[in-house]
């Protein structure tokens, strides 16, 4: 049977399967965001930060769901290597959170280090740096925090990936994770962020370059919903990890966007109150939020000025982090902004 043609219906079609993934800056159906208005781009705003912070950083990407954020860090990613020479790794947390359940520290930092060992064991040559984590942590969880039936040796290969999957796949492993750690979270967190650390100095020292930035964009984390009954619990789970959690989301010596879901800007007090809080908007292709270290004030010919106001319809100012202190309005500085 021959069917009529229809090409409304080939682009439905056009756009599931392979058609429904990420593009790259150089695929011939990408097309660029803002190209007669570079000052209004959140991509080249959040490349600009990127590349003027100095130590550690953290940045928030927010935009509705198929709005083209994962095509946007492809594109981040290629501006920080080609034009800031950093080393970059791309995570897709839909491979290490299991989206429907509510977060707590313990289990979205655990996941994103198992997220973060994969991607290094993948792209360099640092196996043996990333296995001795995996096995302190093993002990740690056995000896001290007694997680019983834990049914996964993290010594052995692939336990990045492995305890990934688990957390994903498993609700009842995730809770029993959550419930065992919550009074051991300090503990946990200063093993990642000296894990991490040793992971910076490697890379810098495989590139032999002491300078070498080296950036985590961490991707889908904006996919987390709760269904049904659960709806609002995992609501309130998201906005406290980053509101009242926000310091566990920082490390030392590494560079970190995060996409994080659009009620954030409405239904988190600290976020509603900062100047730095973006205005996802339908019509373009995302928004941007920005905290961490703030950049240095760039020369007045720029086109992205320092600002104590928003630089737009849905502008989006920058936030510093400080230490234990969540996210803090900064003085100054317009981070970016979307079309719409």
């Amino acid at each position: 049977m021959t069917t009529k043609p229809d090409p409304l219906r080939d682009l439905y079609k056009s756009l599931s399967g392979k058609g429904a993934l990420p593009l790259a800056p150089d695929d011939p159906y990408y097309v660029p965001i803002l190209p007669e208005a570079p000052e209004k781009d959140p991509i080249l705003a959040l490349w600009r930060r990127l590349d003027w912070s100095e130590s550690e950083s953290v940045d928030l990407l927010t935009g509705y769901r198929g709005n083209g954020k994962s095509t946007e860090l492809r594109r981040l990613r290629r501006l920080l290597e080609e034009n800031s020479g950093a080393k970059v790794f791309l995570v897709d947390m839909l491979d290490f959170l299991l989206m429907t359940k509510p977060l707590e520290p313990s289990d979205f930092v655990l996941s994103l280090m198992a997220a973060l060992g994969e991607a290094v064991e993948k792209e360099t040559g640092l196996h043996a740096l990333t296995h001795g984590y995996w096995e302190r942590l093993h002990r740690f969880l056995t000896t001290e925090v007694k997680l019983e039936n834990l049914e996964l040796d993290l010594a052995q290969i692939g336990a990045p990936v492995k305890l990934g999957l688990k957390l994903k796949n498993e609700p009842d492993f995730k809770e029993r994770v959550q419930h065992h750690l919550r009074g051991h979270l300090s503990r946990l967190i200063e093993d990642a962020q000296a894990y991490v650390v040793s992971l910076v100095r490697a890379i810098r020292e495989e590139a032999e370059d002491p300078d070498l930035k080296v950036v985590l964009l961490v991707d889908s984390v904006e996919q987390i919903r709760g269904v049904g009954t659960e709806a609002t619990q995992v609501h309130d789970s998201v906005v406290e990890l980053f509101s009242g959690q926000a310091a566990s989301l920082a490390f030392p010596q590494l560079h970190l966007v995060y996409t994080i879901p659009p009620f954030l800007r409405v239904s988190c007090p600290r976020t509603r109150a900062a100047p730095w809080a973006a205005t996802p908007s339908p019509s373009g292709p995302m928004s941007m939020c920005g905290t961490g270290t703030a950049p240095p004030t760039p020369p007045a010919s720029r086109s992205w000025r320092p600002s104590s106001t928003n630089a737009g319809r849905t502008g989006a100012t920058s936030s510093r982090r400080t230490p234990c202190a969540g996210w803090r309005p900064a003085p100054a500085a317009t981070c970016g902004t979307s079309s719409g």
